[in-house]
């Protein structure tokens, strides 16, 4: 879910604390502009949702609550995703990517040729030093890679 890591991160950086939020797995989709467009809520295992988990695991499921919520957060005048990743950067919000992830799940500049500025970066190899002067390297970032 994408809200719970957004919001904390936005109000810790409005409060004077510096914060680094880091994205492993479909957390990177988070940060990927076309991706975080179709993000899905689920509602198994969410006590806050009003469906059982046995009919919130049926196909077709994740659709239909993620439209329910679409309608509350339209009807509550809620910020979107995209609202609550500029806001977190423009309060000084760092995002990092796991280079682990970047890699097994297929990001990168031949799969996303133009990304986003808040897309994770494609990792540099070995030798390289320096990232894409495309990205923004103060805040969103590879972690380090784990051998």
């Amino acid at each position: 879910m994408a809200y719970p890591p957004l919001i904390l991160a936005s109000t810790a950086a409005a409060f004077g604390w510096e914060v680094t939020v880091f994205h492993p797995f479909w957390g990177l989709d988070i940060l990927h502009k076309e991706r975080s467009e179709n993000l899905l809520l689920s509602s198994v295992g969410n006590p806050n949702m009003p469906v059982p988990n046995a009919i919130g695991a049926l196909p077709g499921m994740d659709s239909v609550t993620t439209t329910m919520m679409q309608r509350r957060i339209e009807d509550d005048d809620t910020a979107t995703i995209e609202e609550l990743i500029e806001t977190s950067l423009d309060t000084g919000v760092e995002f990092r990517a796991c280079r682990m992830t970047i890699d097994l799940m297929g990001y990168g500049r031949s799969r996303h040729p133009t990304p986003h500025p808040t897309d994770p970066p494609t990792p540099p190899s070995d030798d390289e030093t320096e990232q894409d002067p495309g990205q923004r390297p103060h805040r969103t970032s590879a972690g380090p890679a784990r051998h």
